[in-house]
């Protein structure tokens, strides 16, 4: 699922520990009036993906994996 970002939201970055989404986001300095317009992907309830700022670690693509889910955003055009 494709959603915005909700109050409480958390997420395990790439080689970190869990954190608020909010305050990972504003250490990457994301401007306030972008972090509610990231897309945010979600899988089983849990964030994996924050276009231009992190994975989550549990969606690591590990040395030998067989597969491999490829997501692509685009800008939405009305």
């Amino acid at each position: 699922m494709v959603r915005n970002r909700r109050p409480g939201d958390r997420i395990r970055p790439l080689g970190g520990p869990r954190r608020r989404l909010k305050d990972l986001l504003i250490e990457k300095r994301i401007p306030r009036q972008e972090r509610d317009r990231l897309p945010l992907l979600v899988i089983d309830g849990e964030i994996a993906w924050v276009p231009g700022v992190t994975m989550g670690e549990r969606f690591r693509l590990e040395p030998g994996a067989k597969q491999a889910w490829v997501a692509e955003l685009e800008p939405f055009r009305a």
